[in-house]
């Protein structure tokens, strides 16, 4: 019989278990240095390694893992928070109790309650544990974050059914980076927000990842938290449930440093210019030619009626010259544009309009974010919506859709084309 391999390694008891530190993660921290850049990079393999590790890690380097500790301590998503809180018990340090104070009182209570006995341990071991604790109420979220912690702020294009990506890196502090991607929709408001921990690098890539299925620029920081805090409060309009930690994701995120009465792309576009520009809105039919209003046409329940109208009148027994049909089918495009885009969806349209203005601006489309922007100034005024082409040309897009969909036997229940959609459901 073979004798086993010798264990590469390294073993240290917690508890009854036996965890094994990686011996590369070991050698790493005993050489980090107090102020290394590499510090972000290491506490994710740490993260990656688990909770027992951290904790393991944490006992036998004491004050080397301290600068580590302190990132993965405020990781509320993941086990690895409360692991952190029982590391620091092992790193005699009043750096450690200081961060153990910050989350003693706070969500979530398996973490808070780690870090408590923590503070014990530290206490019975001779540090100023009580002399360290705060003189003010301890929060039970972070403190609201500045835009100036902001690092990056993303946004894509809208959608046909009104919703974005949108994506917040912020620095916070003993943390690092903390990227929150969210998925904002007009109607209904927040349908999605999540956070990690992240770096520039991973930010980076992530950015280029949702770049190869959407537009996605880089933004004003502060519009950004203006745009997901008026999501926010569409939920509380709409009914839609705010996402599993929304709330607590908001403390994180922060309000903007200054208001915005108008959508941001009007200080960055002369509106005079562009209302004078009348040939602006007669192209505007080419917009939905981009790759950016892909996805701009209205669903099945809402174009079939139309659609069959228009198959009836091509069915229809009763002679009729084509300047009739013509005129036959016009009237139905005009009846479907005044119900798509008639009353408050006229202002719903122009804010989108508004929005992909300033997507195609941060594009370097500027003649493309003109021709938006002018399209949604000639809804703001009310103009006919038979004179605007991209509203008659969508309309005319969306029942060829739908005929097509009619044609291959498709059911509007099959077709999942709904802002109230749960996003698993999408």
């Amino acid at each position: 019989m073979r004798r086993p391999k010798k264990n590469t390694l390294t073993r240290k008891k917690t508890g009854n278990e036996t965890v094994a530190v990686p011996p590369e993660i070991q050698e790493k921290v005993s050489a980090l240095a107090e102020d290394s850049a590499e510090i972000d990079t290491l506490a994710q393999e740490v993260k990656a390694a688990g909770p027992q590790v951290v904790v393991a890690l944490a006992k036998q380097s004491r004050e080397k893992m301290l600068p580590v500790l302190s990132r993965l301590l405020f990781d509320f998503e993941t086990p690895v928070g409360k692991a952190a809180a029982e590391g620091l018990g092992a790193v005699h340090s009043e750096e450690a109790v200081k961060l153990l104070w910050q989350v003693a009182e706070a969500e979530p209570k398996e973490r808070a309650k780690a870090a408590r006995k923590s503070l014990y341990r530290l206490r019975d071991a001779g540090l100023p544990v009580d002399d360290l604790a705060p003189r003010v109420e301890i929060p039970t979220a972070p403190q609201r974050t500045s835009t100036e912690r902001i690092h990056k702020a993303y946004l894509s294009h809208v959608d046909g059914v009104g919703s974005r990506y949108l994506i917040l890196a912020t620095q916070m502090p003993f943390r690092g980076l903390v990227q929150i991607v969210a998925v904002l929709n007009d109607i209904v408001g927040v349908k999605d927000c999540v956070a990690r921990d992240s770096s520039r690098r991973a930010l980076a890539e992530d950015v280029e990842h949702l770049g190869k299925s959407a537009a996605v620029v880089e933004a004003d920081p502060a519009y950004a938290q203006h745009l997901l805090r008026e999501a926010g409060e569409l939920n509380r309009e709409s009914g839609f449930a705010y996402p599993e930690n929304y709330l607590f994701l908001s403390d994180i995120i922060g309000e903007p440093d200054r208001e915005f009465e108008r959508p941001i792309v009007y200080e960055l576009m002369d509106e005079v210019s562009v209302r004078e520009d009348a040939l602006l809105v007669t192209a505007s039919g080419d917009l939905l030619e981009m790759q950016e209003f892909a996805s701009w046409f209205f669903g099945l329940k809402e174009m079939e009626g139309y659609a069959r109208q228009i198959e009836e009148r091509g069915k229809s027994a009763i002679v009729l010259s084509e300047w009739s049909k013509e005129a036959a089918i016009e009237g139905i495009h005009k009846n479907a544009a005044e119900a798509m885009f008639g009353g408050q969806e006229s202002a719903r349209f122009q804010r989108r309009l508004e929005e992909m203005a300033y997507v195609l601006l941060r594009e370097n489309k500027e003649k493309e974010a003109r021709q938006a922007l002018a399209t949604a100034l000639s809804l703001q005024d009310n103009r006919p919506l038979s004179t605007i082409p991209f509203v008659m040309d969508m309309i005319k897009k969306s029942l060829d859709i739908a005929a097509q969909a009619i044609e291959q036997g498709i059911h509007p229940q099959d077709v999942n084309y709904d802002p109230y959609s749960r996003i698993d459901e999408e």
